[in-house]
C-alpha cells in the first residue's frame, strides 16, 4: 500500500497485494469500517483507493495504519476460516470412518486431528493449562478439558466445533475492542500538530511533542489550543464545548486558564504551558473512556460469576458421575458439554458489539453498566443547546417594516451586535458579513448590554438601535414590531 497523493480530507492510495486478495466491494467495505472514513472508491484497473475522511478524527498516517491492520485481520480471518473448515471436514471423516481404520492408524490420526484443532486457537490451551496448574480453573480450562475429553471418547467433530466457536468469540471480541478504542483515540488525540513558541525573542513553529512546561505559546483565531495553560497576554473568545459541553463561548483574559482541545473563535492569546500530554484535561477524559471496558454491567458480572462457578460444578459433576457409574466414558461426556464458555462470552460480545455500534455513530458509551442502566430510564432531561441542537443558530427569515430596506436593517443590527458573544448575535453577524455590509465601529461606551433584555447601541447616525426581547421594546415604548412576528 503506497501513498499517491493527499489533501486535507482526501487521500489516494495505490494497492497491489490487496487487490489480489479482495474484491473492490470488499476493499471499500473494509475502508469504510475505519472510524473517520466516510467514503471509499476502489478502481481495480488503476489499482487506486480514493478515500474521503474527517481530518479532525483521523490523520493520513493513522488511516494507513488502520487499513493495514484491517486487511491483515481479514486475511487472518480467511486463513482461520479455511483452517477451521479443513479441521472440521477431517474430523468428520475421521469420526465416520474410525472403526474401519487399521488399529495402528487410529491413534496417530486422532492425535493429528487434536493438534489441528488446538492450532485453531492455541491461547485457549495455554491459558487453560496455566490456570489448572494454579488450581484455579477458568472457562478456558474447562474448554481445554472438554476438547481433550471429546477426543478420548472419539468425538473429534464435537471437539473441533467447540474450538471453532471459542476462536470466533475471541476474534470478535478482539476486533470489536480494537475498533472501539481506535475510534476514541482518533476522536480525542492529535498527532503531528505544531504550535507557535516564543524562544530567544522569536516566534517559531515547532512540533507539539517538543513543547515543555513553562514555554510561552501563541494561539490565533481559528486555531486549536493543544496544551493546558494560563493566559499571560491577549483577549479571546474560546469554544470549550469539547471539554465542558457548554456552547457559550468563554471570554479569556490574562490570568485565566485554557484547556487542550478548545478552539480560539475570535482574538489571540499568549499562554504559558502548564500541563502537557497525559497531564491535560483532554487526556484525563481520554483515560476515563479507555477504562470503559472495565466498567462492566451487572449482567456481565453475573455471567462471569456464574461461569466461574460452573467450572467447578462441571468438574464436580464429572467426578460424581464416575463415582456413581464407575464409567469413565460417561464421566468424560459430562465435561464435553461445555456450556460455560457460551455463558461468559455471550454477555461480553453483546456488550462490546453494542459499544462498537455506538462509537461508529459518534456516541461514546462509558461501559456495559451504562448500556444496562439505559433500559431502566423512564425520563430524560436534556441540555438543549449543543445536545438537541448544534449550538449554532442561523437566521431563517428577515421581516421588514414598511419603509425599511434590508441593507439598512442589517447595517443597524450589525452595528449593535458586533461585540456580542451570544450564539444568536454570532448568527446575525454571519448574515451581515455574508451580505458584505460596511459597519460603523461601535465604541464600548456606546454599548449598553441589558441582561435578559438585549442591547442598546447608541450614536448610530445620531440614533439608538434597540435589539432584544419584546420586554425591551415595551420598556422603551417601541411599537409596530408585533405585526412582523410569526407565532
Amino acid at each position: 500500500m503506497k501513498l499517491v497523493h493527499q489533501l486535507p480530507g482526501r487521500l489516494r492510495l495505490h494497492l497491489k497485494q490487496e487487490l489480489k486478495n479482495y474484491s473492490e466491494v470488499q476493499i471499500e467495505a473494509i475502508a469504510r469500517s475505519v472510524p473517520g472514513i466516510y467514503s471509499a472508491n476502489c478502481n481495480r484497473f488503476s489499482g487506486s483507493l480514493l478515500l474521503y475522511y474527517d481530518p479532525q478524527q483521523i490523520s493520513p498516517g493513522k488511516i494507513r495504519q488502520e487499513l493495514n491492520w484491517s486487511f491483515n485481520q481479514h486475511w487472518i480471518f480467511k486463513q482461520r476460516a479455511a483452517a477451521a473448515l479443513v479441521a472440521l471436514i477431517s474430523a468428520a471423516v475421521l469420526e465416520h470412518s474410525y472403526e474401519q481404520l487399521p488399529n495402528h492408524w487410529r491413534k496417530p490420526l486422532l492425535g493429528g486431528s487434536l493438534l489441528l484443532s488446538a492450532a485453531l486457537d492455541p491461547k485457549v490451551f495455554t491459558r487453560g493449562f496455566k490456570q489448572l496448574l494454579r488450581l484455579k480453573p477458568t472457562a478456558d480450562s474447562l474448554t481445554m478439558v472438554s476438547i481433550l475429553a471429546a477426543y478420548l471418547i472419539k468425538q473429534p467433530v464435537t471437539a473441533t466445533t467447540v474450538m471453532i466457536m471459542s476462536g470466533i468469540s475471541n476474534l470478535i471480541e478482539e476486533i470489536t475492542d480494537r475498533r472501539s478504542h481506535s475510534y476514541l483515540e482518533n476522536s480525542l488525540k492529535y498527532r503531528g500538530q505544531t504550535v507557535h513558541r516564543l524562544k530567544a525573542g522569536k516566534w517559531q513553529d515547532i512540533p507539539l511533542n517538543q513543547v515543555k512546561q513553562g514555554d510561552l505559546l501563541a494561539c490565533y483565531t481559528g486555531e486549536k489550543i493543544l496544551v493546558d495553560g494560563q493566559v499571560v497576554n491577549g483577549k479571546a473568545s474560546v469554544n470549550e464545548a469539547g471539554i465542558t459541553g457548554e456552547f457559550q463561548l468563554a471570554k479569556k483574559r490574562p490570568g485565566d486558564q485554557v484547556f487542550a482541545s478548545t478552539v480560539v473563535e475570535q482574538g489571540q492569546l499568549e499562554i504559558t504551558a502548564t500541563k502537557l500530554g497525559s497531564q491535560t484535561e483532554e487526556a484525563a477524559i481520554y483515560q476515563l473512556l479507555q477504562e470503559a471496558q472495565s466498567n462492566k454491567s451487572e449482567l456481565q458480572k453475573t455471567a462471569d460469576r456464574l461461569a466461574q462457578q460452573m467450572v467447578g460444578i462441571s468438574f464436580t459433576a464429572a467426578g460424581l458421575t464416575y463415582w456413581l457409574q464407575r464409567n469413565l466414558l460417561k464421566a468424560i461426556s459430562v465435561l464435553v458439554v461445555d456450556f460455560v464458555c457460551g455463558v461468559k462470552l455471550s454477555s461480553e460480545i453483546a456488550i462490546l458489539t453494542a459499544m462498537n455500534h455506538f462509537t461508529q455513530q459518534q456516541v461514546v458509551v462509558k461501559g456495559g453498566r451504562t448500556i444496562e442502566n439505559a433500559a431502566m430510564i423512564k425520563e430524560v432531561i436534556f441540555d438543549k443547546t449543543g445536545t438537541l441542537t448544534t449550538g449554532q443558530p442561523t437566521v431563517q427569515k428577515i421581516s421588514l417594516a414598511p419603509g425599511v430596506s434590508q441593507p439598512k436593517l442589517l447595517a443597524a443590527v450589525g452595528y449593535g451586535e458586533q461585540h456580542v458573544n451570544h450564539p444568536i448575535g454570532r448568527a446575525i453577524m454571519k448574515l451581515v458579513k455574508r451580505h458584505d455590509i460596511d459597519l460603523e465601529t461601535l465604541r464600548l461606551e456606546d454599548e449598553e448590554v441589558l441582561t435578559g433584555y438585549g442591547i442598546i447601541a447608541h450614536n448610530f447616525h445620531g440614533q439608538n438601535v434597540y435589539i432584544g426581547s419584546e420586554k425591551l421594546m415595551k420598556q422603551h415604548a417601541i411599537s409596530g414590531f408585533e405585526q412582523q412576528v410569526e407565532l
